[in-house]
C-alpha cells in the first residue's frame, strides 16, 4: 500500500510539472496574484465617482506671490506646465466643474474684507502658511478637518507634511499636492565644481550617501576657497569665498532644522510650544551658523550693508566661480533665478542640508512659507469646496508632482546623476518650519539680526518669551475653543 501510494504522488508531480497543465492552471492563489497586489496598492481620493456639480463655478483666491498661485493659463509644450494644465482639465471633467483662480497683491486684506462683507464668490483660498494664521484668528476659515471628501491622512495632501498642522488632533491647515512651493522651499546645499576642480576637491558623494556628509564636514572646508582675487586688500563681492546663501537671513534656521531640531514642536497633547529654551545644542547651532554665515570665509561676513544686495551678491558669485558653496533652495533652480543656473557654465551639484553628526538618523530638509489650502465661511457648497480641493490634490500628487521632480529638477536642473538622486533624499527628509506657522511676527528673519551684530541669540529669545508664548496660546485658542464650545453644545441641542 505505501509503495502504490509513492507511486501515485511521484505520477501527480510529474503531471503538475507539464507546461500544458502549468499554463492552464486555475489554481486562484497564483490567478489572482496580480489583481490582488494592484487592489492593494491602487492609490484612490475620496471623492464618490459618479459626484458632480452641474458645470459649476469654482473660483480660488490667491496672493499674486510666494508662490501662492497653482494654475496654469494653457499647455505650453513645457512638462512642468502642461502637468498643472492637465491636473486643471481633469479635475474639471471628472466633477463638472470649471476652475478658475484669481490673484490679489493684498491677499491678507482682501479675505478678510470678503469674508466680513458676506462675500461669496470664492470657493477656496490659497495663502501661505505665516499669512493664513495672522488672519486665522479672526474666524474667516472652516477647520479642512470639516470639509467633506478631503482625505487629509492621505499622501497626496503634502506627502506627510500636512500631519504636523494638526491641533489637539485636529487639522485646521493643510497642504495640498497640486501646489509645489512647499517643495520650491526645501532648503538645499549647491556646489560649484569649478571651484572644487581649482582646488582639487572633490564632490563628497561617498560622505553624503553613506550618511556621513555632517555641519563638521562642511565647515571644515573653511579657507579652501577665499581669497582676495584682486589684491587690494579688500574682501567684497570682486572676491571669491568658500560659503555663500541665496538668503542669508534664513541660513540658521536651515541648519537648526537639518540638526533635527525645530523652533517649535508639538507636545503629546497635540500643542505646540518653543522647545529650543534652555537647549545647549540650539546654541551650538546658533553659533555655528554664525561662524559659518558671518565669518571671514563667506561674502555675508565682509560686506553685506542691505539684505537684498548680498542675495543678489551671492548668487552672481556662485554662478560666476567665485564661491564653493551656498546654501540655497530649489526655487532658486527652477523659479527665481532659473535662467541664470540654467546658462551656467560651470557644473554644480545638489547635495542635502548636513546632518549635525554622523549619529543622526537621517537628513532633515527644512521648507517654508509653504501653500495652505482653506475653504471660507462664506463658501456656499462645502461639498463642491471639498470635492474639487481633494479631487485637485490626488491629481496634483499623480501629475504635477512626478513633472516637477523627474521632469524639472531631476532632468532639467540636475547636471549629474548623483544629484538626481540627492534630490529625492531631499526631497524625502522634508520637515516643515512650523515657527513660520505660529510665531511670523516673532521669528520670520529676526535670529539672523543678532547673529549677524554678534550679540545674544539667547538673551533676544529670553526678552521675548512672554510674548511668543503669549501668541502661541491665543492663536491655539483662536482655533480651537470654538469648536470646543459647539460641540459641548451638540448633546444638549439633540436632547431637545
Amino acid at each position: 500500500l505505501f509503495l502504490m501510494l509513492l507511486a501515485l504522488l511521484m505520477t501527480a508531480s510529474a503531471c503538475g510539472q507539464t507546461p500544458s497543465d502549468s499554463e492552464n492552471s486555475s489554481d486562484p492563489v497564483n490567478a489572482n496574484t496580480p489583481e490582488v497586489e494592484e487592489t492593494e496598492t491602487e492609490l484612490k481620493d475620496a471623492v464618490p465617482e459618479n459626484l458632480t456639480f452641474g458645470g459649476a463655478d469654482f473660483t480660488i483666491l490667491a496672493s499674486n506671490a510666494y508662490g501662492a498661485s497653482s494654475l496654469v493659463e494653457g499647455t505650453t509644450g513645457e512638462a512642468y506646465n502642461d502637468a498643472i494644465y492637465k491636473m486643471e482639465l481633469n479635475t474639471e471633467s471628472r466633477l463638472d466643474v470649471k476652475i478658475s483662480e484669481v490673484l490679489d497683491p493684498a491677499m491678507n486684506t482682501t479675505a478678510v474684507e470678503l469674508v466680513a462683507a458676506n462675500d461669496t464668490t470664492y470657493d477656496a483660498f490659497s495663502m501661505t502658511d505665516k499669512d493664513a494664521t495672522t488672519v486665522a484668528k479672526q474666524g474667516i476659515f472652516y477647520p479642512m478637518a470639516d470639509i467633506p471628501y478631503v482625505a487629509l491622512d492621505q499622501i497626496y495632501w503634502g506627502d506627510g507634511l500636512s500631519e504636523s498642522l494638526s491641533l489637539k488632533g485636529k487639522n485646521y491647515f493643510a497642504i495640498s499636492s497640486f501646489n509645489m512651493y512647499s517643495i520650491e522651499r526645501t532648503a538645499i546645499v549647491l556646489m560649484n565644481e569649478a571651484v572644487a576642480a581649482r582646488h582639487q576637491i572633490k564632490v563628497p558623494w561617498d560622505e553624503v550617501f553613506s550618511g556621513k556628509w555632517t555641519q563638521d564636514m562642511y565647515a571644515a572646508y573653511d579657507n579652501i576657497a577665499t581669497n582676495d582675487v584682486n589684491g587690494d586688500g579688500v574682501m567684497d563681492e570682486k572676491d571669491s569665498y568658500t560659503f555663500g546663501a541665496s538668503d542669508v537671513r534664513d541660513v540658521p534656521e536651515k541648519f537648526l532644522y537639518a540638526s533635527g531640531m525645530k523652533l517649535i514642536d508639538i507636545d503629546e497633547d497635540g500643542l505646540p510650544y518653543c522647545s529650543f529654551y534652555g537647549s545647549e545644542k540650539f546654541i551650538d547651532i546658533m553659533e555655528y551658523a554664525r561662524n559659518i554665515s558671518y565669518g571671514p570665509d563667506c561674502l555675508f561676513g565682509t560686506t553685506c550693508e542691505t539684505a537684498n544686495t548680498a542675495i543678489n551678491s551671492s548668487e552672481k558669485m556662485f554662478i560666476y566661480d567665485r564661491e564653493l558653496f551656498t546654501i540655497s533652495e530649489f526655487r532658486y533652480l527652477n523659479t527665481s533665478n532659473a535662467d541664470l543656473y540654467r546658462n551656467m557654465e560651470s557644473d554644480f551639484s545638489i547635495l542635502p542640508m548636513p546632518k549635525y553628526d554622523e549619529a543622526q538618523d537621517r537628513y532633515y530638509s527644512r521648507t517654508c512659507n509653504t501653500i495652505f489650502s482653506l475653504v471660507p465661511v462664506t463658501a456656499t457648497d462645502l461639498d463642491k469646496a471639498g470635492a474639487v480641493l481633494e479631487a485637485m490634490s490626488f491629481e496634483g500628487y499623480k501629475t504635477v508632482l512626478p513633472a516637477y521632480k523627474e521632469t524639472a529638477m531631476k532632468n532639467k536642473v540636475a547636471r549629474n546623476q548623483e544629484s538626481a538622486d540627492a534630490i529625492q533624499i531631499i526631497y524625502d527628509t522634508r520637515v516643515l518650519d512650523l515657527a513660520k506657522l505660529y510665531l511670523p511676527a516673532h521669528l520670520d528673519n529676526k535670529i539672523y539680526i543678532p547673529l549677524k551684530e554678534g550679540n545674544s541669540i539667547v538673551t533676544m529669545f529670553e526678552e521675548q518669551r512672554n510674548v511668543i508664548e503669549t501668541s502661541i496660546n491665543d492663536l491655539v485658542a483662536a482655533l480651537t475653543e470654538p469648536q470646543e464650545a459647539a460641540a459641548l453644545t451638540e448633546p444638549q441641542e439633540a436632547a431637545e
